[in-house]
C-alpha cells in the first residue's frame, strides 16, 4: 500500500491519505482513537499491527488532492514568455463555498476561501479567482500545483473551472492565463466531486455539472494529460451522475501536443446520466497530434436518451486535412461501445463537412455506428 509503513509493531498511513477502519471512514485533521488505533491530528493512521493483520477491516481510500503543472512562461506558441502570475481558476457560478489549500510549488502553501455565488456565467473577472505571483519565489518558470480541501469534504473540486471568467484583463488576459497549464498529473476521485454517502449509495446525480468547463480553452503549446490522470477506480462505485456531466471538459483545447493518454476512458460503472451528457466534450480538439486511443469508450449501460447527451462529443467545425484523420487510433463502434442509438442526431462524430467525417473515421468505419451518431447526411 502506498504511503504505508510498518515498524514496532505499529502500522503507519500518511497523510493526507483517507482510511476506513470497520466501516468507519476517518477524515485527516480530525483526532479519533480506539482500543488498537489513532488518528493523529495531522491525518497520521496508526493501527498496532496485530490488530492490522487478525482484527481490523481497513481500507485506505483515494487521496484527495489534485495535481497538475503549469509554466508561467507558457503561450499557444512556445515557453519563452515573461510573465509570472497565474490566476487559480473557479467555475461560474460557484454553486458552494469553500476553503482549498494550495501548495503552489515555490514553496509557499496557503488557504485559499471562496463564496457561492449567485450569478450566472458572465465574462467579467471572478472576484474569487485566486492570484499568485512567482517574481519573488522563483520568476516565470514551470511549477508543480497541488490543491486540496481543508477540511476532506466530498465535492469540493466543483468549484475549479477556466470558463468565461479567469482573469482580469479581458478576452486576451483571460486566455494567456489558459496557455499557462502544461499537463494534468494525478487521478480525478469521486470524492471530488461527490459526498462519501452519494459515493456508498452510487446515487450522485444531484450532483450537476462535473469537470463542466474544467480545462475549456487550454491551448498551450505543451499542454496534455499526465500519464497518471484519469478516473479512478474508485468510480466503479458510481452508477448514476447528473446534468452536465463533462460538458465542454476539453472544448477548443487544439494546443500542439494535447492528446489522450493510454488510460483516459468514462467510467464504465456509469448507468444513468442527466442531460448534456460528454455535450462537446472534445469539440474543435483539432491539432493532428490530438489521438482517440483504442481505451476511450462511452459507458454501455447507459441510454443515449437523455437531452442532449453524447452532443457534438468529438465535433469539429474547422476544416482540416486528411493528416489530422489519420491520427485516429480507434472507431465510432469501439468508442460507442454497444449504447443505444441516440433518438435524435447528436452529431457525436462530425466534422466539419459530410465528406471530412468520412476522412476522419473512414467511410466504413462511421457508417458502423446508426446514423443519429454520425452527424446530418453523413
Amino acid at each position: 500500500m502506498s504511503g504505508v509503513t510498518l515498524e514496532n509493531d505499529i502500522l503507519t498511513a500518511d497523510s493526507p491519505q483517507k482510511v476506513k477502519v470497520w466501516g468507519t471512514v476517518l477524515e485527516p485533521e480530525s483526532s479519533f482513537s480506539g482500543k488498537r488505533y489513532t488518528v493523529d491530528p495531522d491525518g497520521t493512521l496508526r493501527v498496532y499491527s496485530k490488530c492490522y493483520k487478525q482484527e481490523c477491516e481497513i481500507e485506505f481510500l483515494e487521496k484527495n488532492e489534485f495535481k497538475f503543472t503549469i509554466d508561467t512562461r507558457q503561450t499557444a506558441n512556445d515557453r519563452n514568455g515573461t510573465s509570472t502570475v497565474f490566476y487559480l481558476p473557479l467555475l461560474h457560478p460557484i454553486t458552494q463555498s469553500g476553503s482549498w489549500l494550495i501548495d503552489w510549488g515555490d514553496g509557499t502553501e496557503e488557504e485559499f476561501s471562496f463564496s457561492a455565488e449567485t450569478v450566472g456565467y458572465d465574462t467579467s473577472a471572478s472576484p474569487n479567482n485566486k492570484l499568485h505571483d512567482y517574481a519573488g519565489t522563483g520568476g516565470a518558470d514551470e511549477y508543480h500545483i497541488t490543491i486540496r480541501p481543508k477540511f476532506n469534504e466530498g465535492g469540493w473540486f466543483t468549484a475549479f473551472g477556466f470558463n468565461n471568467a479567469v482573469a482580469s484583463g479581458g478576452a486576451a488576459a483571460l486566455q494567456e492565463n489558459r496557455n499557462k497549464i502544461v499537463s494534468l498529473d494525478s487521478p480525478l476521485t469521486p470524492s471530488m466531486f461527490f459526498t462519501y454517502p452519494q459515493i456508498e449509495s452510487g446515487n450522485c446525480s444531484s450532483v450537476s455539472k462535473v469537470l463542466c468547463y474544467a480545462f475549456y480553452f487550454c491551448k498551450g503549446v505543451d499542454f496534455t494529460m499526465g500519464e497518471d490522470f484519469g478516473f479512478s477506480s474508485g468510480w466503479d462505485r458510481v452508477h448514476n451522475v447528473g446534468a452536465d456531466f463533462l460538458h465542454s471538459m476539453f472544448f477548443g483545447c487544439d494546443g500542439n501536443s494535447f492528446t489522450m493518454n493510454d488510460r483516459f476512458t468514462i467510467p464504465q460503472s456509469i448507468m444513468t446520466a442527466g442531460e448534456n451528457f460528454l455535450w462537446q466534450m472534445f469539440y474543435n480538439c483539432t491539432h493532428d497530434n490530438f489521438q482517440i486511443c483504442p481505451q476511450f469508450k462511452f459507458p454501455s449501460a447507459i441510454p443515449a436518451t437523455a437531452s442532449n447527451s453524447f452532443y457534438r462529443t468529438f465535433d469539429t467545425n474547422i476544416n482540416k486535412s486528411p493528416t489530422f484523420a489519420r491520427q485516429i487510433k480507434t472507431t465510432p463502434a469501439n468508442i460507442v461501445n454497444g449504447c443505444a442509438a441516440p433518438n435524435g442526431q447528436r452529431s457525436t462524430f462530425y466534422a466539419y463537412s459530410v465528406q471530412k467525417t468520412k476522412d476522419r473515421w473512414g467511410e466504413t468505419e462511421i457508417n458502423e455506428v446508426p446514423a443519429n451518431w454520425r452527424g446530418a447526411g453523413v
